[in-house]
This record gives structure tokens, sequence and C-alpha cells, in this order.
């Protein structure tokens, strides 16, 4: 009986153990493409400020707000996950990140529409790609604090499989010598 438990207790601890590193890769996924259309969206808005090319605005007009559009949704499925406390503070610090990241584009595209080039590109250079640098590091320290909580949550059921493995081997034991004796 006693072998069965703990059999079942080592089914149910692995089962959990792969839910939560499913959880993690999701996350972790998802950020990994969050950065992904963010940098691609950083190089366009670039080269539509930078560029005097008509056929680089046609190119690239519609497809930023598309890409942030997805940015956004990815941002969602996040925020619906099970996150806790420190993971959701540190989606406060990646969506104020992407909000004065977004903004700053959005003034570099004013300025540029009202014939500012040089200020537009000034913006571009001085203020957006920081706030690009600073929004990616956000991401990056959302994944890697992903990856921690897997490697942490790993070690905490490796412990708890290990600790019943043990208790199973003490059943069996005594068992044997319940049988000897």
């Amino acid at each position: 009986l006693l072998a069965g438990l703990a059999g079942r207790r080592l089914v149910q601890l692995q089962e959990q153990s792969d839910a939560v590193a499913q959880q993690m890769a999701e996350r972790v996924e998802a950020a990994l493409q969050w950065t992904a259309l963010t940098e691609t969206n950083a190089a366009r808005t670039q080269a539509l400020i930078v560029s005097n090319d008509p056929a680089v605005e046609a190119e690239f007009k519609e497809l930023i707000p598309a890409t942030s559009a997805r940015i956004s949704e990815v941002q969602k499925s996040i925020a619906a996950m099970h996150l806790d406390d420190a993971d959701k503070a540190q989606m406060g610090k990646v969506a104020a990140a992407r909000k004065a990241m977004t903004d700053l584009r959005a003034q570099a595209g004013s300025l540029k529409a009202k014939g500012e080039h040089e200020a537009a590109v000034k913006l571009v250079k001085q203020q957006y790609n920081p706030a690009v640098a600073q929004y990616l590091q956000t991401l990056k320290d959302f994944v890697r604090m992903q990856q921690q909580a897997a490697r942490a949550s790993q070690e905490a059921m490796a412990a708890a499989r290990a600790l019943v493995a043990k208790f199973l081997a003490a059943a069996v034991a005594a068992l044997m010598l319940g049988i000897v004796a």
C-alpha cells in the first residue's frame, strides 16, 4: 500500500513538474516572440524616419501598426497567464517601457510629417533608440525571470521526488525486514 501511494505521489509530482515547465516555456516563447516583433518594428521605424524615400514609407507605414497589434496580442496572452507578483511587476515595467517607446515613435513620425526631418532623425537617435534598448531590456529581464523560476521549480520538484523515493525505499526496506523477521 505504501509503495502504491509513493508511486502515485511520484507520478503526481512529475505531472506537476511537467505542467510548470510547460507554462514557463510558453511564457518564454511569448516573450521572445514579443522581443523579435519589437526589434523588427524598431528597425522599421528607424528606416521610416531616417529615409526620405517614399517607397520606404509606403512599405512600412502599414506594417508598423500591424506588428504593434500583434505585440499587443502577445502582451495580452502573457497577462492572461498565471503570473506571480514579481512577474506582474516586471510586466508593468515592460508596459511602461513600451509606452515610452511608442510615444517617441509617434513624436518622430509627427516631426517628419511636419517636414522637420532633421529633428525627427535627432529624436530617433537621441531618444527613441535608447528607449527601444530599455524596452528590450525589460523583455529580456522577463525572460530571465521565467528561466530562473523554471530552474527553481525543477530543483524543488527534483528534491520532492527524491524525498518520496527515499520514503519508498525505506518502506520497502521495512517491508523486507518484516518478511525476513
